[in-house]
């Protein structure tokens, strides 16, 4: 405080810290350019959502499930640059937690949370303090001290990371957030004292509630261990559809278990009991494989158009990735477009793979072969 004591060296200071914050971020950027402009068409992806729902947004928790298949359709609708084709992924973070905010609960939202966020803050500046220098500091006041700054970091990953949705630093955060918020007095504020009859009845309520939550939790813990075994006997179809028909009344709201199961089926050939599972589990899960799985249960039920679109929608959700290309093109392939075929085989062949690896090689090669086949089979 003492050396920021004048008008010219507070300003110093501020451009200073300008200038190094404008190096920093070039010096990360060159060092993973992808990253960085992968950010970027994540957030442009991201605006779209919150262009579609801007009040209320798309609901709670429903980022991850919504973003892809924005994605395919920002790749699907036109041509777009062959970079961003490159960078983007499976994502289920925004990595800007207020983007992320807006795009799931909407201005609503965004306005509740920053305002709760600047009502600790203002509360914390306008509470009283000991002066800068002075070297008389209460425990209180260290922590208080301490949770403003952490706050104040935290706040500022959110602008690039997901810190909110990392367990520790999510905690962390609430936590810094009741210390400041135990130091705001409230006029008028309402103060209960509870005597020693009424504490009674209130452990006497908790503890049965604290045995039930743990009671659940340890059956949550079952449930999903049941379900890792269930996958991992996926090769040997009559354990782990029993497995899967068990679990069912405990998961039947989970996209990803819906989803397990539907490729199960799927796998095993039964095209009808799979299609219902894979289509409630598009409502809660997103995933390119899940899409294939469904054009695959399309197709082989006679339904040619939802199968296409469905090949389509997986293929374009992660526009660098092969297979969903190649299950296209074979399904072209077989059902007598051969035009198609073709066009999407001279596409996957001049595919840069991100990660070379044989069956990069398998599918391209599979691809000449059918480019083969059809100018063999070609009338002269």
């Amino acid at each position: 405080y003492m050396i920021l004591n004048t008008g010219f060296r507070r300003v110093s200071v501020t451009v200073l810290t300008i200038v190094l914050s404008v190096v920093i971020v070039a010096v990360l950027y060159s060092l993973k350019p992808d990253s960085a402009y992968g950010r970027v068409l994540i957030w442009e992806i991201t605006m779209e959502m919150i262009k579609d729902k801007p009040v209320f947004g798309t609901g709670f928790n429903r980022y991850k499930v919504d973003y892809n298949n924005y994605q395919a359709a920002f790749f699907a609708t036109q041509q777009r640059d062959d970079y961003k084709k490159w960078v983007a992924g499976n994502v289920h973070h925004a990595h800007n937690e207020y983007l992320q905010i807006l795009a799931e609960k909407g201005i609503f939202g965004l306005v509740l949370f920053i305002g709760i966020l600047a009502f600790a803050l203002w509360g914390y500046i306008k509470s009283d303090k000991p002066p800068p220098d002075s070297s008389n500091r209460s425990t209180t006041e260290i922590l208080r001290i301490g949770a403003v700054a952490s706050l104040i970091l935290i706040t500022i990953i959110a602008l690039f990371a997901f810190p909110f949705h990392i367990v520790p630093m999510y905690v962390n955060f609430f936590f810094f957030l009741s210390i400041l918020s135990a130091s705001i007095i409230l006029k008028p504020y309402i103060s209960i004292k509870l005597t020693r009859k009424q504490i009674g009845v209130l452990v006497f309520i908790l503890i049965p509630l604290s045995l039930i939550f743990a009671l659940h939790a340890r059956t949550q813990y079952n449930t999903y261990k049941d379900w890792q075994s269930a996958f991992y006997a996926t090769l040997n179809f009559s354990i782990s559809e029993d497995k899967y028909a068990r679990l069912y009344p405990q998961l039947k709201n989970n996209g990803k278990y819906l989803f397990n199961y539907g490729a199960m089926l799927t796998l095993a050939g039964r095209y009808e009991d799979a299609l219902p599972l894979l289509e409630e589990s598009k409502k809660r899960f997103t995933d390119p494989n899940l899409y294939i799985a469904l054009a695959e249960c399309y197709e082989n039920t006679g339904n040619y158009q939802n199968a296409e679109r469905h090949y389509r929608h997986a293929a374009y959700m992660i526009p660098h990735k092969m297979y969903p290309f190649y299950r296209l093109a074979l399904y072209y392939f077989d059902n007598g477009n051969r035009q198609r075929a073709n066009e999407i085989a001279h596409k996957i062949i001049s595919m840069e793979e991100k990660v070379p690896s044989t069956a990069v090689d398998e599918i391209k090669e599979e691809m000449r072969l059918l480019l083969e086949f059809d100018v063999a089979d070609s009338p002269n």
